[in-house]
């Protein structure tokens, strides 16, 4: 059914209140499908649930925004909110699904790289790179919320030329600009975010850059399903004494924690023998999900780099001196 405009009406713009209580109830039905729909199936830790719950926001805004759903999510329907155009129509589904990309994506880049770009996760572009995403989108989109009265455009509004709008004004256009200043002002966060932290790269304690290694040497392990390795350092310390910290996430296959999280920091030490004594090693082992399991069966093994070494050095002498005769 085609949709009546009414040009000779101007478009009222969602209230700030509106906005931010339909991005409350969209956040609790994704964390219901995530929690309860996903989890139990992948696994707290598997890649596949990084990629599926994103792939499940993706469809979700994209889908439910579009003139298929009527512009609207949950949240945007119990508020009484649409997305639309300047003159007043809904989006299609492609324009729908940048807009989501735009919201989702890069908040979720910090996640993605240790998996799909684990070889370059300590390069210094990459980190500013995220810290862009990570905190500078977030940030942008405070700032527009807050101070971008006339239009209340946040970036992916922006990104997609969308508003949203009162639901019984929402077939009228919307004639109100975003003033140039607050465009600005937001692309300066999102690059402020990504050039401080390239500035402050150099003066970090450097990332080990042994992940891959890692990576490939925890998978040799008879039990390791999937492997994970997280390479980082402090952004509060510096100095080229600052503590590093190298997460390895395993999902196995067997059930016996602290025997396979030994195995893993011993193949974790062997692959980065440049690890120092202070830096932390975190093992976290987690049982590969048979059928539905709301909360895993999992294990957290965190430690110095020290204490990791001193620890499988007695454990070797005590073996030795059993098999003595």
């Amino acid at each position: 059914m085609e949709r009546m405009l009414r040009p000779d009406l101007d478009a009222e713009i969602a209230g700030f209140f509106q906005r931010i209580f339909a991005a409350v109830i969209d956040a609790v039905v994704l964390l219901a499908i995530f929690f309860f729909g996903v989890l139990p199936f992948f696994g707290w830790f598997a890649p596949e649930t990084t990629f599926v719950q994103l792939g499940i926001s993706l469809l979700y805004f994209s889908l439910l925004n579009s003139r298929y759903a009527g512009g609207a999510t949950l949240g945007k329907r119990l508020l009484g909110v649409r997305v639309v155009t300047r003159t007043g129509d809904y989006i299609g589904f492609f324009r729908s699904l940048w807009r989501a990309a735009v919201h989702i994506l890069p908040p979720a880049i910090g996640n993605l790289v240790p998996v799909l770009l684990p070889s370059v996760q300590s390069d210094p572009l990459t980190g500013a790179i995220v810290a862009a995403g990570v905190f500078g989108f977030p940030f942008a989109t405070i700032y527009l919320y807050i101070f971008n009265w006339s239009t209340r455009q946040v970036v992916h509004d922006l990104a997609a030329g969308t508003f949203v709008v009162r639901a019984d004004t929402a077939d009228s256009p919307f004639r109100v600009r975003t003033p140039l200043a607050h465009i600005v002002i937001a692309a300066v966060i999102i690059v402020l975010a990504g050039a401080v932290t390239a500035r402050l790269k150099p003066n970090l304690s450097k990332p080990t850059g042994c992940a891959p290694k890692i990576n490939d040497a925890v998978r040799t392990l008879p039990f390791a399903d999937r492997v994970t390795v997280k390479d980082e350092v402090s952004p509060w310390r510096s100095g080229s004494s600052a503590p590093r910290r190298i997460s390895v996430i395993v999902t196995v296959t067997r059930r016996d924690y602290s025997h396979e999280a030994r195995g893993v920091a011993a193949k974790t030490l062997a692959a980065c023998p440049i690890m120092k004594p202070n830096d932390v090693l975190n093992i976290i082992i987690v049982a590969k999900p048979k059928g539905y399991r709301l909360f895993p069966n999992m294990g957290g093994f965190p430690g110095r780099v020290e204490e990791w070494r001193n620890s499988l050095e007695f454990e070797s002498r005590h073996k030795g001196r059993k098999a003595t005769p």
